[in-house]
């Protein structure tokens, strides 16, 4: 008993020694409130309790800018680093922020596997995901769809290897939410990249640089990031290029065919036949046309060389 009224004590000594500096710094900060979250913050992570309080203030300070309430403290992460803290956002945080000024209005973010249906054509994208299949095969990267104030939607896509060279570029990219809440990191990255280049909300924008403090950039040019397709322009025209490839190589087949959509309605009766054979080895899967003499075959189901 005696002992732990001495660690009580002890905390609220440290905490009443971070206050004071911070209040030095911003005197319109509310003591009691303030007093509050330093015990949350040190329940929630001890390790910060040892630490010196100008380290403690001086990050508690970084992460008020946003919100100088602290009212969403659990979606901010404290995360000791050597001597230092660094501050962390978590993405319902930051998804909070872009909504204040009202240039986004929703954010989703899927977590997306192998074995999920997404689809990317010029007429947009399309999904299907079973969350309670047993065998979603392994994870794929994020896909974030954005509705913005004006009225149109953005998309993300944001694959696994991307999220983990921004983990391993992360100086808590072995400690922290990284390893306690990996997905919920990894749907951050991806809020960011999607985001990114857009005019959000004043405290949207300076949250992502605090949290981007995180990152040792010196360390993530060593890594090949891949290029990411991140919005539903680039997704599109990589479409758009796979059609046209799909049709030259049928063309160059002697077949005779349409395209529609994502799908090709090819000839059976007027077609070469050793072109037809070919093209049967090459697709996984071939539908019958209500057109007599039709078959349809869908162009991202082709797997030959194209």
């Amino acid at each position: 008993m005696e002992q732990n009224v001495q660690v009580v004590n002890q905390q609220n000594s440290l905490a009443e020694q971070v206050v004071s500096l911070i209040t030095a710094q911003n005197s319109d900060v509310d003591n009691a409130m303030l007093m509050n979250k330093m015990n949350m913050i040190i329940a929630k992570t001890p390790k910060i309790a040892s630490m010196a309080p100008d380290i403690i203030s001086q990050a508690i300070l970084k992460a008020m800018i946003p919100d100088p309430t602290l009212q969403d403290h659990d979606d901010i992460y404290f995360v000791p680093y050597g001597r230092t803290i660094d501050v962390s956002f978590s993405h319902n945080y930051l998804q909070k922020l872009a909504y204040r000024n009202g240039a986004v209005k929703l954010i989703e973010t899927h977590v997306i596997y192998d074995n999920d249906n997404v689809s990317v054509t010029q007429d947009g994208v399309s999904f299907s995901i079973n969350p309670f299949k047993k065998n979603r095969g392994e994870f794929a990267g994020i896909m974030v769809v954005v509705k913005l104030g004006n009225g149109e939607d953005k998309y993300g896509f944001v694959g696994s290897e991307h999220i983990e060279n921004a983990r391993k570029a992360s100086k808590s990219g072995n400690n922290g939410p990284w390893k306690t809440w990996f997905m919920e990191m990894a749907k951050k990255v991806a809020i960011k990249n999607t985001l990114k280049g857009l005019d959000i909300s004043e405290e949207f924008s300076n949250a992502v640089t605090i949290d981007n403090e995180d990152t040792d950039f010196a360390k993530a040019n060593e890594v090949e990031i891949p290029k990411v397709a991140n919005d539903l322009e680039s997704m599109m025209k990589s479409a758009s290029k796979s059609v046209a490839e799909t049709e030259a190589y049928i063309k160059d087949l002697n077949i005779e065919f349409e395209i529609k959509g994502d799908w090709i309605m090819i000839d059976m009766i007027n077609s070469d036949e050793d072109g037809l054979e070919k093209l049967k080895t090459q697709m996984t899967l071939i539908e019958k046309a209500d057109k007599p003499g039709m078959i349809f075959g869908k162009i991202t189901e082709l797997t030959g060389e194209v």
